[in-house]
Order: structure tokens, then sequence, then C-alpha cells
């Protein structure tokens, strides 16, 4: 019998293991990509790593620091460009939403954007750039979107007024429901901002999704404003009433203008 020296027998040996190999992937492609890709992957990502690494320290060498400067300023341009264009786009839709209610209203109105709000997390008061100049009072309705009431005025100075919304707990709105019964109430404000309507009669039918609006029975706020939509109707058994939890349609956080209806023929 033939005996190999050790290191002829080892490559004899590494021979056979490479050709076995080679010998399988070629019955079985499949495994071949199986085993290959994973590794291609691993150093095609390493590859890519070490070239934008290498590209942006040659190209960085010769970016002086005025350049740099000028870049920085522009990307932050750019930014304040961006943050206008989507200002401009918001204050632009809200405005189309409310031509469609002044084309409607036989209402004297004022057009104010709002300056500043309060800073709890339901928004219940604000301050807009409207006030007696304009023609602005104390009690007029606010309004937003297509007639959605938004609140009352409660302060006026010669250039600005203040509004408490409709979410207010201090705050409380003439409403009715257009239902069957076409339900009359009290809408008050609450501290998770929602409104609540109480001691409705137990006869009264009332359903989630109604919606509710103002009553006209204000002397400063006319009817058919919308208020929003019923979410929830409690009951308590030992009461004679019942309750409806009220969603308004605006987010108040949201705005950014809004409409004063003047009282002038009110």
């Amino acid at each position: 019998m033939r005996v190999f020296p050790m290191g002829k027998r080892r490559r004899l040996l590494s021979f056979y293991f490479v050709a076995l190999i080679f010998l399988i992937f070629v019955i079985f492609p499949g495994l071949a990509a199986l085993f290959i890709s994973p590794v291609a992957g691993f150093f095609t990502r390493i590859g890519t790593g070490i070239y934008n690494s290498t590209y942006w320290f040659n190209n960085s060498q010769e970016i002086t620091p005025s350049e740099l400067k000028e870049i920085s300023e522009t990307l932050e341009h750019l930014a304040l460009d961006r943050v206008e264009f989507e200002r401009l786009k918001k204050e632009n839709n809200e405005l189309k939403q409310m031509v469609g209610f002044i084309e409607r209203t036989e209402s004297p109105f004022v057009s104010a954007k709002i300056l500043a709000k309060s800073l709890e997390n339901t928004v219940s008061r604000f301050v807009v750039n409207a006030g007696s100049v304009q023609g602005v009072k104390i009690n007029d309705p606010v309004v937003a979107d297509q007639g959605v009431l938004v609140g009352k005025v409660v302060k006026v100075t010669s250039n600005s007024s203040t509004v408490v919304t409709i979410s207010d707990p201090d705050h409380a709105t003439a409403v009715s429901l257009v239902n069957e019964h076409q339900t009359i109430g009290i809408a008050r404000g609450t501290q998770s901002g929602l409104l609540s309507i109480s001691f409705i009669p137990l006869d009264e039918s009332i359903s989630i999704n109604d919606i509710v609006v103002t009553s006209g029975l204000e002397a400063s706020v006319p009817s058919g404003l919308i208020v929003g939509i019923v979410n929830a109707v409690e009951q308590d058994e030992a009461s004679l009433f019942k309750s409806a939890v009220v969603e308004p349609l605006i987010d108040m956080r949201l705005l950014s203008s809004v409409i004063i209806l003047t009282q002038e023929i009110l």
C-alpha cells in the first residue's frame, strides 16, 4: 500500500474537499445561491460603506469653510421655505372652507387670524387680530370651516378680541339636535374637550351620530350653526333624565383663522 507524505496527503484532502463542494453546487445550484448571497451582501455593504466614507473624505478636502457655510445656509433656507409652504397651504384650505359658508350666510362678518392660544391640551381660549375697530362685540359667535361653531367673543379691545371655545367648562351653548323631536338643550364644555347636554327627557329619542346645531335661542347666535355630533348617550336608572356627550367637529388646536359673525342684523 502506497503511503503519501503528510504534506502531500493534506493537499489531496483539500483538493477532494473543494471538488466535492463544487460537485454539490453543480448538482444543486440553489444551494450555491443560498450560501453565496449572504456573504456577497456582507462584503457589498462593507465596500459601499468604505466607498462612501472615502468619497466624502476626499471631497471634503476640497470644500472650503465659506462653501460649507453656504451649503448650511441653503439647507436652512430650504427647510424654512418648506415650513412656510405648509403653513400657507393649511391657511388656504381653511379659507376655501370658509368661502362656502360666507357665500351662504346673510350675517355680516369679520375674518380674523388667531394670534395666540391657551396652553392647555384642549384649547379653551384664543386671541384674534380683530376688535371693536373692525365691528366686533362681546358675545359675537365665532365660526370656522362650513359654519362650524367655534365659540364666542368674551373680551374686546380696539384691534383684538378674546374668544372662549364651546369646549370650555365655563361656556354654555343653546343647542338642538337634528332628530325626530328636534330636542333642545344646553351644551356645556367639559375638562376633556367634549360637550355635555344634560336634563334630556327620557322620552326624547337620541342616537349616536345625531348632529347638534345651535338652536337660535341665544340673542347673538343664529340657529343652524354646527356644534358637533353625539358620540354617547348616558342614562342613570334613578334619574328622570338622560344626557348626551357631544364631540366638536373641529380640533381647536389646529385652527389658524376664523370668522366672527357681527350683530348688526342678528
